[in-house]
């Protein structure tokens, strides 16, 4: 800690002895170590407390990237939900007109597999857009 070697406490000792006194000495010794001892309390205190509110951050800021994280998953699975809805809407327009064009004439079926194709199209372009704002929103809450 300090810098003190064998030398610099023998001179420092023997000023103390002529200084103090021999009868003195000891007390001013345990005086002294009880100094230095309180002082190494105070310090290791401190350290902990360092050392405990760093831990209390780090959890503080581990919860919030936590709930950030479940935000993030709960937008992706209300996303993907409308996606979801969207492609069995689109599932069950197939079906119904795909049912429909089978009782209609020849003629209708080309109208109907052209209605279809334009639908499709339709509902790509939905899923494309919903993935892009979720893509966005991924983007904005991180």
């Amino acid at each position: 800690m300090f810098d003190i070697g064998f030398t610099e406490l023998l001179v420092v000792s023997v000023v103390a002895l002529l200084v103090v006194g021999p009868d003195k000495l000891p007390k001013l010794a345990r005086t002294v170590g009880l100094w230095v001892g309180k002082a190494k309390h105070m310090v290791s205190d401190v350290k902990a407390d360092i050392d405990r509110e760093i831990r209390n951050q780090e959890i503080l800021d581990i919860e919030k990237a936590r709930e950030s994280v479940e935000q993030v998953q709960e937008d992706l699975n209300s996303s993907t939900a409308g996606i979801v809805g969207a492609i069995e809407k689109s599932a069950a327009d197939i079906t119904e007109e795909e049912s429909e064009s089978s009782t209609m004439a020849p003629d209708a079926d080309v109208t109907s597999a052209e209605s279809s194709k334009v639908d499709e199209s339709t509902d790509s372009a939905s899923v494309v857009a919903a993935d892009e704002a979720v893509t966005e929103k991924s983007k904005v809450s991180s």
